[in-house]
């Protein structure tokens, strides 16, 4: 009678031993569901304040501008505000551009004028879908009878913004920790 007295007792302790198991994997599978949803919802947050970042960076609703002409003013006003060149600061004046009213994209490729280097410059729109190049480092519109101003047009990248040029290759356009 012990012995069967014993038996059901380890029984009930077994029993209660495996309620306990089976609560603490719910448990644990319940911790990691929560971390894995947790991980997303931070991943997406940290995705989309990276874009956020830029948001501040470019007015909304801007009309439009076009003309070769205007654009060169606007160019050669800034050109004289700013003066010497920062290195690595070529997105100043596609913001400024854009907020503006100017369509400008950042485009990166080889150097029109030196096919052994890389170089980024701007493309802007001047009417539509018509475009011209601007170095951007020196705040000049690159005119028809510039003898590399067709290279302008051959490049390996085009970028909307800056927070495009980033997603593609931090290292590179990082400018602002240059």
């Amino acid at each position: 009678m012990k012995l069967q007295s014993d038996l059901n007792h380890a029984l009930v302790e077994l029993n209660k031993s495996r309620s306990k198991l089976k609560a603490l994997e719910v448990s644990c599978v319940a911790c990691i569901a929560v971390v894995f949803i947790v991980s997303l919802a931070l991943f997406a947050a940290l995705g989309q304040a990276k874009q956020n970042t830029f948001a501040f960076y470019y007015a909304n609703d801007v009309r439009q501008r076009y003309g070769v002409d205007d654009l060169e003013s606007y160019l050669n006003r800034w050109q004289w505000i700013e003066g010497a060149y920062v290195a690595n600061k070529f997105d100043c004046i596609k913001r400024r551009l854009k907020n503006e009213g100017y369509h400008a994209i950042i485009v990166a490729g080889k150097c029109p004028w030196d096919s052994t280097q890389r170089h980024a410059w701007l493309l802007v729109e001047t009417s539509e879908d018509k475009y011209m190049p601007v170095e951007a480092t020196q705040y000049r519109l690159v005119k028809w009878g510039n003898p590399y101003f067709g290279a302008y047009f051959e490049y390996d990248h085009s970028f909307e913004t800056i927070y495009d040029a980033l997603e593609y290759n931090y290292n590179e356009y990082k400018w602002w920790e240059s």
